[in-house]
């Protein structure tokens, strides 16, 4: 029987039970708490940081490029349907003569991408009756394409002010009546004795004399397109047409309507885009009238092929001519 002291009996104790806890690595909760991350749970953090950070740049950068590409798309298609507007309602009006008596109302001069008309629309007075002339405002209208702003690309111009920028081309063809019978001249490609679609006569003024003698359907199937191009021999990207039936010249009296082509393009080059439509060889390429535009990837090229583009084609029936 124990029988030292009971104080010094729990002294006793009391140091045992300390040299237990050191003996086995017992710490302190608090100690431990602030002792901070091992080396491998930082690198572990670290890693999965820089994923997550990656995956916002990443996101971000393609948010931002194609958001760059659309505003860029909406531009070009709204820059196609003003100027598609504008030369629809124009060559519409072209020959406008209630009076009868406006001399020159009509098309003036005419190329495969310029136009020049005329019509009798108003008075001296902005609000007054057409007065047998063709000589007061915007009575007489011209269309081209030059580089009106400067900016080494080609615009849309209308009576020599900028109406529509990065046109990259622009081509007319014309259709007439030139044996006064009520209807559009048309060729018996087909050979059957009857017209057929596609067999209407689209010419263009080749020798620069402001009178039609070139249909462009070259090789007499029925459409326009970059086959035509190669039909020559050539592939030059210049379509020359065939000769109108008996070698006649058709005269800008007989023109009873209008072919358009408006090729638009991106005011800069989309990034990550290449235009592939004319990089297949043969038979590809935009065709705009007697031309076939091909883009190319080569440095410093004319067409170049990282702009986005897009294509429209409308035929104008000049209703008020041939009456």
């Amino acid at each position: 029987m124990d029988r030292r002291d009971p104080d010094s009996q729990v002294v006793s104790g009391i140091g045992r039970l300390a040299i237990r806890v050191v003996h086995g690595h017992r710490t302190d909760p608090a100690k431990k708490r602030l002792s901070g991350f091992t080396l491998l749970e930082l690198l572990v953090a670290m890693v999965i940081g820089g994923f997550v950070v990656g995956a916002v740049f990443l996101t971000h950068h393609t948010q931002r490029k194609t958001y760059a590409a659309q505003e860029q798309i909406a531009a070009m298609q709204q820059n196609l349907r003003v100027a598609l507007f504008h030369l629809e309602r124009d060559l519409r009006m072209a020959g406008y003569n209630p009076t009868g008596r406006a001399m020159g109302a009509g098309f003036q001069s005419i190329s495969s991408n310029s136009i020049s008309i005329a019509m009798d629309i108003v008075g001296n007075s902005r609000h007054s009756r057409p007065d047998g002339h063709t000589d007061d405002p915007n009575e007489r209208i011209c269309y081209a394409l030059d580089d009106n702003d400067k900016d080494g690309d080609l615009d849309l111009e209308k009576n020599d002010w900028l109406a529509v920028e990065n046109v990259e081309a622009l081509s007319f063809a014309y259709a007439f009546d030139n044996d006064g019978d009520g209807r559009l001249d048309w060729r018996d490609k087909d050979g059957n004795g009857r017209f057929d679609p596609g067999e209407i006569m689209w010419a263009i003024d080749a020798d620069g004399n402001d009178m039609l003698d070139r249909d462009l359907d070259t090789n007499g199937d029925g459409t326009i397109d970059a086959e035509d191009d190669a039909a020559d021999g050539r592939e030059d990207g210049l379509i020359q047409g065939s000769q109108l039936p008996g070698g006649v010249e058709v005269g800008l009296d007989r023109i009873r309507a209008v072919r358009i082509w408006l090729l638009v393009r991106t005011g800069r080059p989309v990034e990550g885009y290449t235009d592939t439509s004319a990089l297949s060889g043969s038979g590809a390429g935009y065709v705009v009238g007697n031309r076939v535009i091909r883009p190319s990837t080569e440095p410093g090229a004319r067409f170049n092929a990282h702009h986005m583009r897009r294509l429209a084609t409308s035929m104008v029936i000049c209703r008020n001519l041939g009456k």
